[in-house]
Parts: structure tokens; sequence; C-alpha cells
């Protein structure tokens, strides 16, 4: 049915996954189609053309602009007709379809026409085709939304990177998009900051180095690199003044991607209707070691994150300027006898040393523990003293104390070798699938007759305590081999300790943090003057 003189809006939309181009920043050859088969119809039914508002690479769920300006024209009353090619192509969420079609459209004088499916809201009785139509479009995009979740899932676990942007220190494989390889120039930076972190600077002090070297910030960083990235958090000093946010420098810190580990599936979105996403418990992430070429060794990450997890004392260093950072042993003194921190609490009356006191005491005033003072200097002798005690004792292949009588046991282990193991494995799986052939070949010649059932119990007794027999030596098997590899583990880790504290003069933050996990420190003595210090090692 026609009516003269009517203004009609034309509305096409083209979601993303359909999406083909002729040339760049051109519609799709759909979207044209879409504009000259209504353009036709609106000519065939005297309809006059108002404006052709079209959505390319939009999908039906999603914040539309073209779509949104129209429904502010038809509410402005400016057309009276609505044209689409399908149903679907207006919208597929059903509760759209209520509001608009079957509400504010009835209100606002609003005639609604899409041709494929035949839908004219100026024939009575097809609203519940609409709603059924309705109905099935929400039903085909859950299920679109489900199936791509699955497919992604799988890529997940595969391995294979399925995020729109990598992680600053890395970029997409151009010859492969669900690989990361390292982004060499933004990857120096990363290790800067680890590095700087290590030596005892937090992350406020690195993201102000950062910022007064003028070191691109990751957003300016993808910019210069083309890569059409927008960081919703991120404020106008990040993005124009170059301006890096501590957030972004514990983020770096905190991400196990730069150990080579592919971690995805952090959020989730929370429902395929909108793009808002929530946050994933940490123990449903999708983590896959060794998944790409690491930025930062696996030691140095996991001395980061010790030192992330503990609260480090700061000060203000004089001869830095004023600025603040943590003293040498800043989150590795304790109390031995309340685990208290042990912290700065005054110096020496011609400021050559300072003191540590236990944190528990100076809040109580004495009455849930006692002071455990100690002299900075005093303690850092001693620690650098057992530090070389521990490399001679290392060095000699021999027992010294309390400090590495496992880890040389440990490092001195013989028997049969690694690869010798391995081999034995492969053997016990041939070994167990040719039971599982006997037992289906006697299974079958007691079908066939061959051998009585008697007999078959007899011989599946023997294939059984066969099999037990190699199952419990393959478990004994898997033991060794890991436990080879963590001692093979261990005796790296203290090759490079040995080769960091080789000849020390003087304690780092590095050689600190590469030997030593705490220090506790007691009472002393007003008697003797002794005080209990206990060192417990990095191994």
């Amino acid at each position: 049915m026609t009516t003269g003189g009517s203004l009609a809006a034309i509305y096409c939309r083209l979601s993303k996954e359909d999406a083909e181009k002729l040339r760049a920043g051109d519609d799709s050859e759909s979207i044209q189609n879409q504009k000259m088969m209504l353009t036709e119809y609106a000519l065939r039914q005297n309809f006059i053309v108002y404006k052709v508002y079209s959505d390319d690479d939009y999908s039906g769920f999603s914040d539309r602009p073209q779509f949104n300006q129209m429904l502010k024209d038809a509410e402005n009353g400016l057309f009276n007709i609505v044209l689409c090619k399908h149903q679907a192509r207006f919208t597929r969420d059903m509760e759209l379809v209520e509001r608009y079609i079957h509400g504010l459209f009835v209100l606002w004088g609003i005639r609604f026409i899409s041709l494929v499916d035949h839908v004219d809201t100026f024939v009575r009785g097809g609203k519940k085709a609409r709603q059924i139509n309705g109905l099935i479009n929400e039903w085909y995009c859950e299920d679109l939304s489900e199936n791509v979740k699955a497919v992604l899932s799988a890529k997940r676990a595969q391995g294979q990177f399925v995020g729109a942007y990598t992680c600053y220190g890395y970029i997409k494989d151009p010859d492969d998009k669900h690989k990361l390889i390292v982004d060499a120039e933004a990857a120096r930076v990363v290790k800067d900051i680890f590095h700087m972190y290590l030596s005892g600077m937090g992350v406020n002090a690195i993201a102000a180095k950062l910022t007064g070297l003028r070191i691109p910030t990751p957003a300016q960083h993808k910019a210069a690199l083309g890569i059409r990235y927008q960081n919703a958090n991120a404020g106008q000093f990040s993005k124009f003044y170059g301006a890096w946010a501590v957030n972004t420098v514990r983020k770096i810190l905190r991400n196990e991607t730069y150990i080579g580990s592919l971690v995805q599936g952090r959020q989730r979105s929370v429902s395929y209707k909108t793009k808002k996403l929530s946050a994933v418990p940490k123990d449903e992430w999708v983590i896959v070691p060794d998944a790409h070429e690491p930025v930062i060794d696996r030691r140095t990450f996991e001395t980061a994150q010790r030192l992330m997890d503990k609260k480090r004392t700061l000060f203000y260093d004089e001869s830095a300027l004023s600025v603040r950072a943590p003293h040498l042993l800043a989150g590795k003194v304790v109390c031995l006898d309340c685990g208290s921190t042990l912290f700065r609490s005054g110096a020496s009356r011609n400021g050559s040393d300072r003191y540590l006191r236990c944190l528990l005491a100076a809040k109580t005033k004495g009455q849930r523990c006692s002071s455990h003072y100690v002299s900075e200097n005093k303690l850092q002798g001693y620690i650098a003293i057992r530090i070389k005690a521990f490399i001679d004792a290392y060095l000699a292949v021999e027992t010294h104390g309390d400090i590495s009588g496992s880890v040389v046991e440990a490092l001195s282990a013989t028997g049969v070798s690694a690869d010798i193991k391995k081999k034995q494995l492969c053997e016990i799986d041939v070994a167990l699938k040719k039971i599982q052939r006997n037992t289906a070949m006697a299974y079958s010649d007691k079908l066939s007759g061959v051998i009585t059932g008697e007999d078959f119990l007899m011989y599946k007794s023997i294939f059984d305590e066969e099999k037990e027999s190699l199952l419990q030596r393959q478990g004994q098997l898997i033991n060794e081999i890991n436990n080879n590899e963590r001692e093979d583990s261990v005796h790296d880790a203290v090759e490079t300790m040995i080769k960091t504290g080789r000849g020390i003069d003087l304690l780092t933050h590095e050689v600190i943090n590469d030997f030593i996990v705490s220090v506790q420190v007691g009472e002393k003595n007003r008697s003797t003057g002794e005080q209990v210090v206990v060192i417990n090692w990095n191994i």
C-alpha cells in the first residue's frame, strides 16, 4: 500500500564479519546493494527519500552512530517511514524491536518496512511475525557469540594470540598474527624498568625517570608504529605529553608475558549485547608457558614479584638529592621473635651509620616485643661476609654451616642421566601398548573359541601383573626426571648467583636480591653482646 508524498529514511547496515571492501574508504558491496534495492523500492512506492543512514562494520548490538542519528531524526518528525532490507539490519535485539518498532515508532507515527522478510507495520496482524523474527535474530546472535567464544578459547589453549593489541614490548608476527615477536625498541625499555626496580627504585621514581628521559609511553609508541590503539584509561598527560603513569610501570613489572608466557582471558564480556567487560579471577586465566621469546629471564621476574609483594621502607637519601629510595636491606630484615619488619629508626651521631629497630616494639612502646636494635653497617658487613662464605663453599664443593649443605648435596647428586630415563619411559610406553594388544588378541581368541574362558583369565592376570609393574616403574621414572630437572634448575640458579656475587666489594640491591630472601635479627644479649642473625638463602 502506498502513501503519496511520504518521507522515507533508508537504513543500511553491514556487520564486521560480513564486510568485504572494494577499496579502502569505500562502502562495502553489500551496503551499496542495500541502498540500490531500497532506493528503487522507494521510487516505485512514490516515497520521497529523506536521507540514507548507513552503518558499515557494525554489529546489530553495537553502538551505531548513524542508527542513533536516525532515531533522533525520527523523534523530531523529519520523516514518517523507515526502510530496511531486513528486520535484522535494523536490529537483532528483541528489546529494541519492542521499544522502537512496536513502541516509540507507533507514538511518533513512523511506519517500519523491511523488504526481504515482508515486514510492514502498516499491515495489521503482523506483530507476532515481527516478534518471532526478533527472537530468531537474537538467538542467532547468541549462538554466534557462543561459537566465537569457543573458537577463541581453543586458540588460547593452543598458545595462539587472539587479542587485538599486543602488550608493550611485543608486536604481532607479520607472517602469523597469532604469534608474538619482540619489539626491540620497547623491549629495551622493559628491561630498563626491571633493572631500575631491582636496583632499588620504586615505581613512582621509575615513572618519573622515564618521563624525564622523554621515553615515549606505550600509547605513543604504538601510534609511532602506525597502530590504531586507543587506551580509554590513558589521561591527556600520558597521550599528549608523554607522562608515564605509575600504574603502567606496575603492570609491566607484574606481566608474565615478558618471561615468554602467553597470558590471555583476563577479561570476559558481560553479555553479547554489550561491549562491557568484567575481570576474570587469575586462576581462570589461560596461561601457556614458552609461547614466545622472553624479554626478561624468569629469575629476574620472580625476584621483582617478591619485592613487589613486600612493602619496602623508603627514606630520603641526601646523596641522591633528596630522591626517595629504599635502603639496601629494605623488605629483607625482620624480627626473629615477632616477625615484624625492622625499620630505620635513627642515625649515629656523626651520621655515618643508621640503626634498624623492630616495628612492633616501636608501635607498642616495647610492650609486645623488644627493640632488636642493630647497626645497618655491621649487618651489611656480616651479610657480605656470609655471601662470600657461600661462594667459597660452593667453589670448594663442600658443606659450610647452615648455608648450602642441601644445595651442594643436590649439586653432587649422581645417577642415571635424564636422557636414559626418558628413553626408558618410551620403552615402557611401547611395552604397555603391546600388553594392550595382547589382551585384545586373547579376548578375540576367547570369543572365537581358540582358547577357553579360564585360559583368557589366566593370560589376563599375567598381563595385568606385568602392566602394574610397568606403571609403577613409569611413575618412578617420571618422579626422578622431575627431580633431576629441579636439581638442574637449582644448579643453574646457584651458578647465576655465583657469577653475580664473585669478587664483590660492596653490597648492591642486585646481589642481595639474588642471594637472600630474608634476614632474621634476634635481640642482643646484654651480657655477652652477641646477637643472633639468621640468613634465609634464595635457593
